[in-house]
């Protein structure tokens, strides 16, 4: 056995492993099944902790802006969320960024803008989708919050097209410009652009604002334009 172990050798050479134990089940059920789950994705070990019962973990989320998914409800429903977060024992520190990190005991120890000190083995940084058009700037490519094209996925260039993450296009709702980053948006506009690009005339209606979002358990959905007053 040992000998067949080792076709693993070096495998995890310039990674991160995680051991994942996890239950499959109520813990000291008889129709449990106990696992150890060895990976080298950060996501992989995070969506174990909500899909299976895992030992408890200090969780502690920075919220730069202030507002819990500020980019896809409204402040009184994302307060629902920072709620139920923290009801799960999660700690939500509003308009808090990271200061800096340091290497500490084989772990990572992470100093705030608040000047508190927290020790972490694993540290997460997500900033949201933003283009980088930076490239372009001084180009005849016309840029905004990203690549600005037109109903058919073009840019002011003739002939150059742009789609998905990096595409500054009109909402359907709205009417005002928007980069909307997610993926069912992404495929619709990558299949315009191509159509033109084989040289049909498509056209898009515009982009649609909508997102699903699974927090610990709780499902929060939005569609379009927000009007409400928080």
């Amino acid at each position: 056995m040992r000998a067949q172990w080792r076709v693993f050798d070096g495998s995890m050479a310039g990674r991160t492993m995680y051991v994942v134990p996890f239950s499959m089940g109520p813990l000291g059920s008889d129709k449990s099944h106990i696992g150890v789950q060895l990976t080298d994705s950060a996501y992989v070990a995070v969506s174990m902790r909500i899909m299976t019962r895992m030992g408890r973990a200090a969780l502690t989320v920075l919220v730069r802006s202030g507002l819990v998914v500020s980019r896809m409800i409204n402040p009184t429903a994302g307060d629902m969320i920072r709620r139920w977060c923290e009801a799960k024992g999660v700690r939500i520190l509003p308009k808090t960024q990271t200061a800096r990190i340091d290497a500490a005991d084989c772990a990572l120890a992470v100093t705030l803008t608040t000047g508190e000190r927290l020790p972490a083995d694993l540290y997460l940084r997500a900033v949201g989708v933003k283009p980088d058009i930076g490239w372009l700037a001084g180009s005849d490519v016309a840029i905004g919050n990203g690549v600005v094209v037109d109903e058919h996925l073009e840019t002011s260039v003739a002939g150059v097209f742009a789609a998905g993450d990096v595409a500054d296009a009109v909402d359907c709702v709205t009417g005002q410009r928007q980069v909307n980053a997610i993926q069912p948006n992404a495929v619709e506009q990558g299949r315009i652009a191509a159509l033109n690009m084989a040289g049909s005339r498509a056209s898009s209606r515009g982009s649609f604002a909508f997102n699903v979002l699974d927090t610990l358990g709780l499902v929060s959905s939005s569609f379009g334009a927000w009007h409400g007053v928080p």
